[in-house]
């Protein structure tokens, strides 16, 4: 993609952005889509929050499997 030609701004939103996604997609139980969002939140901005984030949802699908 075109990331490394954004301002460090953009790229902060465009971090922020996929972390909400995933947030949403969790509320709505699609935890491959969030999953998905997490770790491209992650990618472009690896920060606790995204971290636990990935954790979070990496675990909840180990259960939702496991049921």
């Amino acid at each position: 993609g075109n990331e490394n030609q954004l301002s460090r701004d953009e790229y902060q939103a465009l971090g922020k952005a996929h972390f909400k996604l995933a947030i949403a997609y969790t509320k709505k139980g699609w935890w491959d889509y969030a999953l998905s969002e997490a770790k491209k939140s992650f990618d472009i901005l690896p920060n606790k929050e995204s971290h636990e984030l990935v954790d979070l949802i990496e675990t909840k699908i180990k259960q939702e499997i496991e049921l």
